[in-house]
């Protein structure tokens, strides 16, 4: 935008009146164009200012709305550690005690207990230590006759 491109020739024997009866400007257009481009912003931001004082009055009750929101909230957290508080002390094992006896339960320490004897288990079959030379002699291991892709584990206890 070079704004010597849209001037006149001028010469010196002619002089050029500045301002508003002027046929052009040093910038491009002429009064009449920036006059109506002035109006046209204004406008503009006119609408704009508008729309955000418009926009204000219509959310004018959040404010007030979420101060209550908020004081109802803290509200609820300080009765929620109340009743946290609350039930940890009716869960304690004296109370939980206390509530036991109120209600006519026996202590396991006092209640009657009966023994039982138990029937006497068959025992097991004795294996002759010849059937199984490796748990004998803990050097010698078991021959097998597996296949060679199967996994073969040895337990040792101590």
């Amino acid at each position: 935008m070079n704004p010597s491109l849209d001037r006149e020739p001028t010469s010196s024997s002619k002089s050029t009146v500045s301002g508003p009866s002027s046929a052009s400007t040093f910038l491009r257009g002429d009064w009449a164009t920036w006059r109506s481009r002035a109006i046209a912003y204004t406008l503009c931001f006119a609408f704009l200012a508008l729309a955000l004082v418009g926009l204000r009055y219509l959310t004018r009750s959040l404010g007030p709305a979420l101060n209550e929101l908020k004081s109802h909230k803290a509200g609820l957290l300080e009765q929620a550690k109340t009743l946290t508080v609350e039930v940890q002390t009716l869960t304690s094992p004296v109370r939980v005690r206390e509530f036991a006896l109120s209600s006519k339960m026996v202590p396991f320490s006092k209640a009657p207990k009966e023994a039982h004897t138990f029937a006497q288990l068959p025992r097991a079959p004795q294996m002759p230590s010849s059937a199984l030379p490796h748990l004998v002699d803990p050097n010698t291991r078991p021959t097998t006759n597996l296949p060679d892709n199967t996994l073969e584990v040895e337990t040792r206890w101590r």
